[in-house]
């Protein structure tokens, strides 16, 4: 796992806002290293994309303990991958996360509790992992419900909750471009004549008797 010329020259020069790596083979501790390596000094990156990448809780607890010196990444989409309570409980650790995604995983119920005694405004998502109920799920739902909407979401995030694998649906990971509603486009302009245009008009009226043209 390498990341391209381009995003290591955009990381270099702090330009960078969003680091992805999707559907890597896996992403070992040794991979999380090299990241963090090449993030030293780096300010800019504040979302990190791990999904469909076999990430186990070893890589996660080391994500974790990286994470640490780096207090500018704050948003974390680890989707699809096998993170257990262990691998979570790593990452909750870490205070300045305002957003962690684990959505499609192997977390269990035993940690509900924990994740429901969370600051609202830093939410975790748990979407998809099968031994979570509903009613946890809806209970989680109301304890972030205050929290402003992120602004890259997880595309399980937003997905019928008869989805239960990753595996029935490989591309559930990847969030899809949204139009924006007609609502939120700005009419257009009118352009109207302009005072010199209209006195013009006037003139050309005078002078010929009458409207030269139907306006």
């Amino acid at each position: 796992m390498r990341l391209s010329k381009l995003e290591l020259t955009e990381l270099a020069g702090n330009t960078l806002e969003a680091l992805d790596f999707v559907r890597e083979k896996s992403v070992t501790e040794k991979d999380v290293t090299y990241i963090f390596g090449v993030l030293d000094g780096n300010t800019s990156v504040k979302t990190l994309t791990i999904e469909e990448c076999n990430m186990t809780d070893s890589a996660v607890i080391k994500l974790a303990e990286c994470l640490q010196d780096h207090p500018y990444i704050t948003r974390l989409h680890l989707a699809g991958n096998q993170i257990t309570n262990q691998g979570l409980r790593a990452l909750m650790s870490v205070p300045h996360l305002e957003y962690i995604s684990v959505a499609f995983n192997n977390v269990s119920s035993n940690i509900v509790r924990e994740v429901l005694a969370r600051d609202p405004n830093k939410p975790i998502i748990l979407t998809g992992n099968p031994n979570i109920s509903a009613s946890e799920l809806g209970q989680m739902k109301a304890h972030f419900k205050q929290t402003a909407r992120p602004r890259r979401l997880d595309a399980a995030d937003t997905m019928q909750s008869t989805l239960t694998t990753p595996a029935a649906h490989p591309a559930a990971f990847h969030t899809p471009k949204r139009k924006l509603s007609d609502a939120n486009h700005k009419q257009p302009k009118r352009h109207h004549k302009d005072q010199n245009t209209t006195v013009l008009d006037a003139e050309l009226d005078a002078l010929l008797g009458g409207p030269r043209f139907v306006k």
